[in-house]
This record gives C-alpha cells, structure tokens and sequence, in this order.
C-alpha cells in the first residue's frame, strides 16, 4: 500500500460512522476497538475472532446509537459545567504501510 493512499484514506475518513469509505476500509482490519475487544474478552465461542476477519458484522446497539448522538452535546455540557475548552482530536482511519491489516 503506498504511503499516498494511506494518507487520503485519512483524509477521506475524518467524518468516521458519518463515512462510508470509513467502514470499507476496516472491513477485515484489527482497528484499535478490536484490540481493545480482545484485551477484555471474557467470551470462548470465536465472535470477536468472526468480526476481525469480516466474518460477521458488528450490529450497532441502541447504546451505540445514543452515544453518536449525544456526544457533541455532553461535550458541550462539560465544556460549559467546567468551564474549559475540550480539545476534540480529528477522528480518522489511520492506515500504516508496513502493516495493512491494521488500522
């Protein structure tokens, strides 16, 4: 993978769920929510290991929904509770060459 194409594959995914291209391109991909899943994996009947390879497809949860959709407004809130400025990173699919199964 050139280096080229990995840096418009962040470009291109800042906007995340939001992104279309952003789901295409972790399709099959150990993403850091998935070592974080195998880190704390409590579970022996192989699901996380189906989702990594793409085998099955991760189904958004209405917790999931709800996070999404009130994020911008608790950053909001705290942002005025505390009366601070939160630094919000730009979110993207960060694609590294020597390893690109792994996003």
């Amino acid at each position: 993978m050139a280096e080229a194409v990995c840096e418009e594959a962040e470009q291109l995914t800042k906007q995340q769920s939001e992104c279309a291209i952003w789901h295409e391109l972790r399709y099959g991909r150990i993403t850091a929510s998935k070592f974080y899943e195998a880190a704390h994996c409590k579970t022996n009947n192989g699901s996380l290991v189906q989702q990594i390879i793409g085998a099955s497809k991760v189904h958004e949860t209405s917790a999931m929904t709800r996070g999404k959709e009130l994020e911008k407004d608790v950053i909001e809130v705290l942002e005025k509770e505390l009366r601070v400025q939160i630094t919000r990173p730009e979110c993207f699919l960060y694609l590294v060459i020597r390893f690109c199964s792994i996003s």
